[in-house]
């Protein structure tokens, strides 16, 4: 019963439809509004995650839930290092826009009290 994984692979198009939502969400705000160095990225996970939930592969095995050219585990892999880029470039913008240095992430807490009392 444990080795037939069919019934949780059925289950991650539950995920893609939560990321297609999240995804659809970043369009319907105004763009003018949102820091696209922050959005893009942002669409960019959102999309590769969708897309890899609909396609999961096992690249030990060469093992595909779905036997066709979108379950390639070149494309999925190429996929992902682009996300994977993405979500760091938006991390380190991020990081950038709070100015914080790395020595100070136990006192980020206590900045922003400060902050807020004033």
């Amino acid at each position: 019963m444990f080795n037939d994984f069919t019934i949780f692979l059925w289950l991650l198009k539950l995920g893609a439809l939560i990321n297609f939502y999240f995804l659809a969400n970043t369009y319907a705000h105004p763009s003018t509004m949102v820091d696209a160095h922050i959005l893009v990225p942002a669409r960019i996970f959102l999309a590769v995650s969708s897309y890899r939930c609909l396609f999961p592969n096992q690249y030990k095995d060469n093992v595909v839930f779905h036997n066709s050219l979108f379950s390639s585990i070149f494309l999925t892999r190429l996929l992902t290092t682009f996300s994977e880029v993405a979500y760091i470039y938006q991390l380190s913008h991020g990081l950038r826009l709070l100015n914080i240095d790395h020595a100070a992430w136990p006192l980020i807490p206590f900045h922003r009290m400060s902050r807020q009392a004033k």
